[in-house]
Protein backbone atom coordinates (compact mmCIF):
# COMPACT_ATOMS: atom_id res chain seq x y z
CA UNK A 1 0.00 0.00 0.00
CA UNK A 2 1.19 3.62 -1.06
CA UNK A 3 1.52 5.66 2.22
CA UNK A 4 -0.33 8.35 0.14
CA UNK A 5 -3.72 6.04 -0.38
CA UNK A 6 -5.39 8.23 1.34
CA UNK A 7 -7.40 11.34 1.46
CA UNK A 8 -4.89 14.31 2.41
CA UNK A 9 -8.06 16.68 3.33
CA UNK A 10 -8.88 17.20 6.95
CA UNK A 11 -10.79 14.27 8.45
CA UNK A 12 -14.27 15.99 9.03
CA UNK A 13 -14.54 17.13 13.05
CA UNK A 14 -15.47 13.70 15.04
CA UNK A 15 -14.51 15.41 18.28
CA UNK A 16 -17.70 15.41 20.93
CA UNK A 17 -17.45 17.75 23.45
CA UNK A 18 -19.24 16.88 27.11
CA UNK A 19 -21.09 19.10 28.94
CA UNK A 20 -17.40 20.10 30.63
CA UNK A 21 -15.87 20.81 27.02
CA UNK A 22 -13.67 17.90 27.69
CA UNK A 23 -12.46 15.77 24.35
CA UNK A 24 -14.17 12.50 23.96
CA UNK A 25 -12.07 9.20 24.10
CA UNK A 26 -12.69 8.88 20.77
CA UNK A 27 -12.08 12.46 19.70
CA UNK A 28 -8.64 12.38 21.69
CA UNK A 29 -7.56 9.16 19.28
CA UNK A 30 -8.71 11.02 16.12
CA UNK A 31 -6.67 13.79 16.97
CA UNK A 32 -3.39 11.54 17.80
CA UNK A 33 -4.39 9.67 14.58
CA UNK A 34 -4.66 13.04 12.54
CA UNK A 35 -1.51 14.33 14.06
CA UNK A 36 0.34 11.07 13.32
CA UNK A 37 -0.36 11.95 9.39
CA UNK A 38 0.69 15.18 9.60
CA UNK A 39 4.21 14.03 11.30
CA UNK A 40 4.56 11.45 9.30
CA UNK A 41 3.79 13.99 5.53
CA UNK A 42 6.40 16.46 6.99
CA UNK A 43 9.15 13.56 7.77
CA UNK A 44 8.18 12.49 3.50
CA UNK A 45 8.88 16.49 2.83
CA UNK A 46 11.87 16.90 5.02
CA UNK A 47 13.77 13.85 3.98
CA UNK A 48 12.56 14.86 0.36
CA UNK A 49 14.14 18.42 0.71
CA UNK A 50 17.28 17.08 1.92
CA UNK A 51 17.16 14.17 -0.64
CA UNK A 52 17.22 16.06 -2.94
CA UNK A 53 20.42 18.62 -2.24
CA UNK A 54 17.46 21.48 -1.70
CA UNK A 55 18.74 22.28 1.93
CA UNK A 56 20.62 20.76 4.57
CA UNK A 57 18.74 19.69 8.02
CA UNK A 58 20.81 22.16 9.68
CA UNK A 59 19.64 25.06 6.55
CA UNK A 60 15.81 23.68 7.61
CA UNK A 61 16.10 24.31 11.29
CA UNK A 62 17.66 27.75 10.71
CA UNK A 63 14.57 28.30 9.47
CA UNK A 64 12.48 26.81 11.20
CA UNK A 65 13.79 29.09 13.92
CA UNK A 66 13.29 32.40 12.09
CA UNK A 67 9.75 31.74 11.30
CA UNK A 68 9.21 30.84 14.94
CA UNK A 69 10.76 34.49 15.54
CA UNK A 70 8.53 36.21 12.94
CA UNK A 71 5.77 36.50 16.01
CA UNK A 72 8.74 37.84 18.42
CA UNK A 73 8.77 34.61 20.90
CA UNK A 74 10.94 31.74 20.50
CA UNK A 75 8.47 29.16 21.24
CA UNK A 76 8.15 26.29 19.12
CA UNK A 77 4.91 27.28 17.69
CA UNK A 78 3.43 29.38 14.77
CA UNK A 79 1.10 32.08 15.67
CA UNK A 80 -1.28 33.18 13.31
CA UNK A 81 -1.02 36.72 13.06
CA UNK A 82 -3.48 38.85 10.59
CA UNK A 83 -1.11 42.13 10.79
CA UNK A 84 2.12 40.31 9.37
CA UNK A 85 4.14 43.15 7.47
CA UNK A 86 5.88 42.31 4.50
CA UNK A 87 9.13 43.93 3.39
CA UNK A 88 8.24 46.64 0.34
CA UNK A 89 11.96 45.76 -1.49
CA UNK A 90 11.77 42.00 -1.78
CA UNK A 91 8.30 41.19 0.00
CA UNK A 92 9.80 38.45 2.68
CA UNK A 93 8.08 38.83 6.40
CA UNK A 94 9.63 41.64 8.67
CA UNK A 95 10.32 40.71 11.60
CA UNK A 96 8.50 42.36 14.43
CA UNK A 97 11.15 44.01 16.56
CA UNK A 98 13.16 45.48 13.88
CA UNK A 99 12.06 48.06 10.92
CA UNK A 100 15.50 46.74 8.99
CA UNK A 101 14.70 43.62 6.31
CA UNK A 102 16.55 40.36 7.66
CA UNK A 103 16.64 39.15 4.32
CA UNK A 104 17.72 42.52 1.93
CA UNK A 105 18.33 45.28 4.35
CA UNK A 106 16.05 47.40 3.66
CA UNK A 107 14.87 50.01 6.29
CA UNK A 108 11.35 50.30 5.98
CA UNK A 109 9.48 53.48 7.39
CA UNK A 110 7.62 52.31 10.32
CA UNK A 111 4.31 53.56 11.29
CA UNK A 112 3.41 54.30 15.11
CA UNK A 113 -0.51 54.93 14.51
Amino acid sequence: MDIFDFDLEPAPSTFSRSSSSTLSAKGVRELEREVGRHRLLIEVLLRAIVDKGIYTREQLNAMANLVDMEDGVRDGRLKKESGVKHCSKCARVMMNVSGQCLYCGHQEVLKLV
